[in-house]
């Protein structure tokens, strides 16, 4: 529990550096923000196993790229809906997260979810609604919807991880960054550069905000 409030309050921080990025634009924001999370991880990885870290990237399987697939493309509908919606709505969807995850485990887990968990789904699901909405006059049901596949996405790669516990996955937060990277390589390879301010909240937001939440 205190894992979950630390994580969502963490990333309520995420809005307000996005929002203070002057020029960058999406692709360029999951590049950058890839690269230094995945510097992180990296680094988390050679500490903890040394020698023996290129290994781990092995272990994980088919089940850790889907992983890895499903968190890239959470990453980048979360700069989608951000960038569509406002921070208000994106964070209110991703505080479903744990709900969306909790009917996950008990379809695909079967773990057993309480009655007063349900009623809090209820509620998260009720309020997920109003904000699809309100998002039809104010024009960012793009920016709710990509908020909602945020979630999914999230909720996804935690099942993945919650069924593999026994393994290190770890390693799935770096091939998730390099499909980022690539992707993002693709779509903008020629404008790449950025001023000094938005590269260095492009690193806060991957190496601090980024790393903390989901590792």
């Amino acid at each position: 529990m205190i894992l979950m409030l630390i994580g969502s309050t963490v990333i309520s921080f995420s809005g307000l550096v996005i929002r203070n990025i002057d020029a960058a634009d999406n692709w360029q924001i999951n590049f950058y923000r890839a690269l230094a999370f995945g510097i992180v991880i990296s680094t988390i990885l050679l500490i903890r196993y040394g020698r023996s870290a290129p290994r781990k990237l092995k272990v994980i399987g088919f089940e850790g790229a889907c992983a890895a697939a499903l968190l890239a493309f959470a990453s980048i509908s979360f700069l989608q809906a951000i960038t569509n919606t406002t921070v208000a709505a994106t964070t209110f969807t991703l505080s479903s997260i744990p709900f969306l995850t909790a009917a996950l485990a008990w379809f695909f887990l079967g773990e057993r979810i309480g009655k007063y968990t349900v009623f809090t789904m209820l509620a998260a699901a009720f309020g997920i609604a109003l904000m699809f909405i309100q998002g039809l006059g104010s024009g960012s049901v793009y920016g709710n919807f990509m908020a909602f596949l945020c979630a999914m996405g999230f909720s996804g790669y935690a099942i993945i991880i919650r069924r593999n516990r026994g393994l290190e996955m770890l390693p799935t937060l770096i091939f998730s960054n390099l499909i980022i990277m690539f992707l993002a390589l693709i779509l903008c390879w020629d404008d790449m550069m950025l001023s000094l301010n938005d590269l260095i909240l492009c690193f806060v937001l991957g190496g601090l905000l980024s790393a903390t939440i989901k590792t």
